[in-house]
């Protein structure tokens, strides 16, 4: 919350607190709404923007600012993440280990299902693990090859940009992917999210399977569909062949 609140540079006269939202009255037309707090010592903070805005511009220094688009637009909600500094990395552990009140940091399931038949394809689940309540902002690496056919889904860097307001519990996306003699999966380097791999083949392909072993052959239909569910920076090559 913040501790001061101007409107064309004079104090804010009428506000109101309600559902964890601070609401502000404004006269017709254009105005400079200043908001100024000091901040606690958290690594996340996320901004809520249950009113849809025209265009957001940012500067930020020594922060990371996801939720925002090329061309201004943003969506439902901002995370400013804290940019590490030599400083913050020297450090002891203990300096950092103090208990900070707040939510949970953010931690979802990333299910992939790979099909490769007539049309090579993916379907991606991203499920929330931790409690509804506040809002997970985070980038979920695609594929190699990978291209999203679902409308709505922002893509940048070879990343999906995933954004869950606080009372969603999971998103979800189809992709196709280009043929090649081999695919790769890896766990992304992400604190924030587990995954949860798993292959479909049709009968005119032929794979071959290295890496991590296989935890489940067959889905509860009987159906033959290896899973896997890595640790991090772990991974499965699929040879593939007619």
């Amino acid at each position: 919350l913040p501790e001061q609140v101007l409107v064309d540079g004079q104090p804010a006269k009428a506000l109101l607190s309600r559902e964890d939202r601070l609401w502000l009255v404004l006269p017709e037309g254009s105005h400079l709404l200043q908001l100024e707090g000091r901040l606690a010592s958290r690594e996340t903070i996320q901004i809520a923007l249950p009113l849809k805005s025209h265009r957001v511009e940012a500067t930020v220094e020594g922060w990371q600012l996801e939720g925002l688009h090329e061309d201004g637009l943003a969506d439902d909600n901002l995370q400013l993440t804290r940019a590490a500094t030599g400083k913050d990395k020297d450090k002891p552990a203990e300096a950092s280990a103090a208990l900070q009140a707040g939510a949970l940091p953010p931690l979802v399931r990333v299910e992939r299902e790979v099909q490769i038949g007539m049309l090579w394809q993916a379907d991606t689940r991203v499920v929330r693990e931790t409690p509804p309540g506040s809002a997970v902002v985070l980038e979920v690496p695609l594929l190699p090859g990978e291209s999203i056919t679902t409308a709505d889904v922002r893509v940048q860097n070879g990343k999906a940009l995933v954004n869950m307001a606080p009372t969603v519990t999971e998103v979800s996306w189809h992709s196709l992917l280009q043929e090649r003699p081999q695919l790769e999966l890896i766990t992304a380097k992400n604190t924030s999210l587990t995954e949860v791999w798993r292959l479909s083949v049709s009968p005119i392909f032929h794979v071959e399977l290295s890496g991590i072993p296989v935890v489940r052959q067959q889905d509860s239909s009987g159906t033959r569909l290896p899973e896997w569910r890595p640790w991090p920076e772990e991974k499965v090559t699929v040879a593939i062949s007619r």
